[in-house]
């Protein structure tokens, strides 16, 4: 009886039935994917409390509870689309990221741009979104959308950095087999100087796979001398991880090269500073016999 008492609701609300609400407003949540716990949630608290819920199981780790306390959120809302549903859908996006939902999470944000407008920090946000979930094209196009927003508001303050969406969406080109269009974005990233250490990292594994390793050290060295003094929570995290990954490719590139003294002080200076590592002890015990 729920069921069908929130397929009702939904209906009236136009939510999910031709795609888009009255006047024009996108449906915030298909039909046929509401869950049952969201509506009944919806059923029994009010949508303040129920964000609320759903912020606080974010904080808990909690991701997909999450989700549907938003979701329930904004069928509680019944029908309505104003600044609180647009922020509601901010916190489902970010749940659905964090949860690797990242098909879903391109979905939310490509809502958000229908409600609020077109604007560089969404575009980004799709875009990283996109490369995540295997869309190359998908991100290449949302990320060259992005950055001629960026460029035509130059004023305006992004908390997602760009080095990590060029990152993401090259690597995603990379496998995609797009890769002139991966070098395209990587080396415009370094010419306007917000490439970060995610990128050259990215971009020394192609060489990598191409074995180009001369090119390939010259990435790892450059990841590595980098640092991001403006960097701040994930991208922090991010930045130390592709550092930490360049570190031992660089390594990785030096015995490609028959260079195995550096190679192995590259090593060995790997595990000094992440710790013991399996692969980086295998490395060292084969490169000390040389």
């Amino acid at each position: 009886m729920i069921v069908c008492c929130g397929l009702v609701i939904l209906a009236a609300a136009g939510f999910g039935i031709a795609g888009s609400m009255g006047g024009g407003k996108p449906a915030l949540i298909e039909a046929e994917n509401v869950s049952p716990q969201a509506e009944s949630l919806a059923e029994e608290e009010d949508r303040y409390t129920l964000r609320l819920s759903g912020i606080e199981k974010m904080d808990q780790g909690d991701y997909a509870g999450a989700i549907i306390d938003f979701e329930a959120a904004i069928l509680a809302s019944s029908g309505r689309v104003g600044e609180f549903e647009e922020d509601v859908l901010k916190y489902r996006a970010e749940a659905e990221y964090a949860l690797a939902d990242y098909g879903a999470a391109a979905h939310t944000y490509d809502l958000l741009i229908q409600l609020e407008g077109d604007g560089a920090e969404y575009r980004y946000r799709q875009a990283l979104s996109l490369a995540l979930a295997g869309d190359a094209q998908g991100s290449l196009e949302a990320y060259r959308q992005g950055e001629d927003l960026e460029g035509k508001d130059s004023h305006q303050s992004l908390s997602l950095g760009r080095s990590d969406v060029v990152a993401a969406v090259g690597k995603a080109c990379m496998e995609a087999g797009l890769t002139a269009e991966a070098e395209s974005i990587y080396n415009e990233a370094i010419a306007d100087g917000s490439a970060g250490p995610q990128v050259f990292n990215q971009m020394g594994m192609g060489f990598m796979e191409t074995e180009q390793y001369e090119r390939a050290l010259e990435c790892f060295n450059q990841a590595l001398s980098l640092t991001d003094q403006t960097a701040e929570g994930q991208q922090v995290q991010e930045n130390q991880e592709a550092l930490r990954q360049a570190a031992f490719n660089r390594g990785t590139a030096l015995e490609y090269l028959s260079r195995f003294d550096e190679a192995l002080e590259a090593f060995q200076n790997y595990v000094n500073t992440y710790g013991p590592d399996e692969e980086a002890q295998k490395e060292i015990t084969f490169l000390e016999t040389r």
